[in-house]
C-alpha cells in the first residue's frame, strides 16, 4: 500500500512539472528554437521572433534570424540581428562573417573588411574567410590586397574553384593575361563544365591578340550555355575579326564590343549565406554598364476620360534627377497626349545608336489586356464593352517599346513600369477591357531588365494614406535612393526594393511587392563608387 501511494505521489508530481513547463512556455520555447534553427524565410523569421520574445538572451536565434533576412535580401535587418549576437556571444566567428557579408552586399566594404578581419582573427583557417575579404578588396579597388587573400583562401583550400577564379579575374584587371589564363585553365580543370570560366579565357587570350585560342574557348563556353549571350556574340566578332585577318591580313581588333563596355568582363564570384561553413549561395561581383547613357522618362496625371492620379508627375521629375546624378541624358515628358507621345518616343528612338545604354520610366495607368501591356496617354478615350482594339490604338504596348530599343541597338535596356494601378475602365463597367488589376509578365527580350513596381495582378499605391505628403509614390521613394547606390547590381536594386515597399505597403493592410523580369547575361549595375 504505502509503495503504491509512493507511486501515485510521483506520478502526480510529474504531471505538475509538465503543466508548469507548458504554461510557463519551456516546450513553445524549444519547439519554436528548433524551427528557427532549421527554417528559412518568414517561416523561420516568425519562429525566431517567437524564441527570442520567450528568451531575449538567445544569441542562436538572433543570428539564425539573421542568417533569414540575409537570404531575403533585408541586409540592414541582418546586421542588426548579428549585431546583437555578437554583443551576447562575442566569439564566434560565424556572426562576424556573415555580418561582413551583409556589409559586402550592401556596399560597404571597409565595415565589411572589418567584420572578416575579425572573424579571421578567431578563425585563421577558413578558406571562405579570405575570399569574402579578398571580394571587398576588390569592389574597392585594390587588387593586390585582393589577389593576397585569394591566394590564401587557395592554399587553405586548393579545390575553391570560386577563388582560383576570381584571383584570375584580379590578374586579368592588372593585365596580366598569363596569370589569368594560368588560373582559369586551373578552374577549367576542376569544373569543365563551367561556361563562365570558359567565357573569362577567351577574353584573356583575346588580349594576348590568341584569337585561335579565344574562339575556341568561347565557343565551348556557348556549347555548355546556349543562352549566354556575351559569349555567343563574342564568338561571332572573334570569327569575323580571324577572317578579316585571313583576306585582309590587318590586325584584329581585340576590344570585343558591345558586351565589354556594357559591363561584360570577367566573372568574379564568391560565396556567402546560411553560416560560415553550412549551405551557400553565389553572389557574383557586378559589372558596371559603360556606355552612352539615354533616359526617356514619362509621367501622366491628367487623364481626361479616366480617373486622373496625383503623384505620375512627381515620380517623373523626381526619376529624372535621379538619372541626370549617374550620368544619363534625359528626356522627360509630363501629361501627354497620345500624338505628343508619339512624337517624343519617334525623337528619342532615333537617337539610339549602337551599344547605348537605354533607361525607360512610365509613371501612369496602364492596363493589360490579353497578356499584352498597354500604357496610356492622357487622351485615351473611354471605350465601351468589349472594345479592346479602340485602347490598343491610343496606348503604348510595353513590349513593343522595349523590342524597339534593343532593335536600335542598344546593349542594355533598362524599363521601370510604375503602372500597376487599378484598371481605370473597370468602374465604367466596361468588363471586357483589360485585366482588373495590375500588369502582366513581360515577354522574353534579350538585353532588358523591367522592374514592375507590383507583383503580377498587384495595384501599386501612390500613398500610405491621408497623412502621407510625399510628391512620390511608395515604390518611387524606395527605388530612387536604391538607384543611386554605388555597387548595387539591376538584381541587387529589385531584390531590395521587394522587401522595402512591401514592409511598407503593409503597414495600410496592402499587399505590393514589386516584381523583376532579368534577360540580362552577367551581373549587371549602373553606379560605380
Amino acid at each position: 500500500m504505502a509503495s503504491a501511494r509512493l507511486w501515485c505521489f510521483w506520478y502526480q508530481f510529474a504531471i505538475a512539472v509538465c503543466c508548469v513547463l507548458v504554461s510557463s512556455g519551456s516546450a513553445p520555447a524549444q519547439s519554436a528554437h528548433d524551427i528557427c534553427y532549421k527554417g528559412d524565410g518568414d517561416k523561420g523569421i516568425a519562429a525566431c521572433d517567437q524564441a527570442i520574445r520567450l528568451n531575449p538572451n538567445d544569441a542562436y536565434s538572433y543570428y539564425n534570424r539573421g542568417n533569414a533576412w540575409l537570404r531575403k535580401g533585408d541586409y540592414d535587418k541582418a546586421i542588426a540581428d548579428y549585431g546583437e549576437a555578437i554583443r551576447l556571444v562575442p566569439g564566434k566567428d560565424a556572426s562576424y562573417y556573415n555580418r561582413g557579408n551583409a556589409w559586402l552586399r550592401k556596399g560597404d566594404y571597409d565595415k565589411a573588411i572589418v567584420d572578416y578581419n575579425e572573424a579571421i582573427r578567431l578563425s585563421p583557417k577558413v578558406a571562405l574567410y579570405f575570399g569574402n575579404r579578398a571580394s571587398s578588396w576588390s569592389h574597392k579597388g585594390d587588387a593586390d590586397k585582393a589577389i593576397a587573400d585569394y591566394s590564401e583562401a587557395i592554399r587553405l583550400d586548393p579545390k575553391n574553384v570560386q577563388s582560383i577564379n576570381n584571383r584570375g579575374a584580379e590578374w586579368f584587371v592588372k593585365g596580366d593575361y598569363d596569370r589569368a589564363i594560368a588560373d582559369f585553365s586551373r578552374v577549367n580543370k576542376l569544373d569543365p563544365k563551367n561556361a563562365q570560366v570558359l567565357y573569362n579565357s577567351g577574353l584573356a587570350w583575346s588580349k594576348k591578340n590568341d584569337l585561335q585560342r579565344a574562339l575556341a574557348d568561347f565557343r565551348r563556353s556557348t556549347e555548355l550555355d546556349p543562352s549566354f549571350l556575351a559569349a555567343q556574340r563574342a564568338v561571332e566578332q572573334t570569327s569575323a575579326a580571324l577572317n578579316n585577318l585571313r583576306q585582309n591580313g590587318q590586325q584584329p581588333e581585340t576590344r570585343f564590343e558591345p558586351w565589354e563596355r556594357a559591363g561584360f568582363v570577367p566573372g568574379n564570384w564568391q560565396k556567402t549565406g546560411k553560416g560560415a561553413r553550412g549551405d551557400q549561395q553565389q553572389i557574383p561581383k557586378i559589372g558596371i554598364a559603360q556606355g552612352r547613357r539615354l533616359a526617356l522618362v514619362i509621367g501622366n496625371n491628367s487623364y481626361k476620360n479616366v480617373p486622373p492620379l496625383e503623384k505620375a508627375v512627381g515620380d517623373a521629375d523626381a526619376v529624372s534627377r535621379a538619372l541626370r546624378t549617374i550620368g544619363f541624358t534625359v528626356t522627360q515628358g509630363s501629361d501627354l497626349t497620345f500624338e505628343q507621345t508619339a512624337k517624343l518616343l519617334t525623337e528619342f528612338e532615333q537617337s539610339i545608336s549602337e551599344s547605348d545604354i537605354v533607361f525607360f520610366h512610365f509613371s501612369g495607368h496602364g492596363v493589360q489586356i490579353k497578356g499584352d501591356n498597354t500604357l496610356l496617354p492622357i487622351d485615351t478615350p473611354e471605350p465601351k464593352d468589349g472594345q479592346q482594339g479602340l485602347v490598343h490604338k491610343f496606348g503604348l504596348s510595353a513590349e513593343t517599346l522595349v523590342e524597339s530599343f534593343n532593335e536600335r541597338g542598344a546593349s542594355l535596356v533598362v524599363a521601370v513600369l510604375d503602372a500597376c494601378r487599378d484598371n481605370p475602365f473597370a468602374a465604367a463597367g466596361t468588363r471586357g477591357i483589360g485585366g482588373s488589376r495590375g500588369l502582366a509578365a513581360l515577354k522574353p527580350v534579350q538585353g532588358t531588365f523591367v522592374i514592375y513596381s507590383a507583383g503580377v495582378n498587384q495595384t501599386a499605391l501612390d500613398r500610405l494614406g491621408d497623412e502621407d505628403k510625399s510628391t512620390t509614390s511608395v515604390f518611387t521613394r524606395v527605388f530612387l535612393p536604391l538607384l543611386q547606390e554605388p555597387n548595387l547590381s539591376l538584381v541587387d536594386i529589385a531584390k531590395r526594393a521587394q522587401v522595402k515597399v512591401r514592409d511598407l505597403a503593409r503597414t495600410v493592410d496592402h499587399e505590393q511587392t514589386p516584381a523583376y523580369y532579368d534577360q540580362v547575361v552577367g551581373n549587371i549595375g549602373l553606379v560605380q563608387r
